[in-house]
């Protein structure tokens, strides 16, 4: 199994568990309680003592599962942070010793088809014609696209960027008329939907 699916099974499970506390307490009170009133109209009480004493026992196996769970939660919740810090810490070192060019984010860009298909629709949930929109650091405009409803829609160059990749996604008139390409983020509007593309 890949690390990443790990953490994402282990992620999962840590949620999860949250439905598997057992509240049982209430419960279990109210039952001993319902007998023990029972017991005093018997003058053998051998059957009401021992009920009293399993849900004693009931009780006791009851706080002990949900220690357990909170244990294992615990060291779920510490196993992925640990690894959290790993992967951080190398992709840290990795970003530092690549070059960073066109080439290098384009990969990056398309290294997980599913999660940037997932991103786009949230973008594009969130695009209005109402608002300008700004794209910050769009690489080759992978998730540009999907602002396509935000008139105008201004595009920020200061990093590295592929202007034709860009403008090829959109037909003429839009990709000259509407899109807007800058290098001076002062030169945007407030009143703008940012939507920030970090490769």
């Amino acid at each position: 199994m890949k690390l990443v699916d790990k953490l994402i099974l282990f992620s999962r499970f840590l949620r999860d568990n949250k439905d598997h506390e057992l509240d049982l307490d209430t419960l279990l009170t109210t039952q001993k309680e319902y007998f023990k009133e029972q017991s005093r109209y018997w003058r053998d009480k051998t059957d009401y003592t021992e009920i009293d004493s399993v849900v004693s026992e009931m009780q006791t196996l009851t706080a002990r599962y949900n220690d357990l769970l909170r244990s294992i939660d615990q060291k779920t919740n510490d196993l992925l942070r640990k690894e959290e810090l790993l992967i951080l810490r190398k992709d840290y070192e990795t970003f530092e010793s690549k070059e960073h060019n066109l080439e290098l984010v384009q990969e990056r860009a398309y290294r997980d088809t599913e999660i940037i298909n997932r991103i786009a629709a949230e973008v594009g949930f969130y695009s209005d014609w109402h608002y300008a929109g700004v794209e910050l650091n769009p690489s080759n405009g992978v998730l540009t696209e999907s602002m396509l409803a935000c008139d105008p829609l201004y595009i920020y160059t200061g990093n590295i960027a592929d202007t034709d990749s860009i403008r090829s996604k959109f037909n003429s008139f839009f990709s000259t008329r509407r899109l807007m390409f800058y290098n001076n983020l002062k030169k945007f509007s407030a009143k703008s939907i940012w939507f920030g593309n970090k490769h």
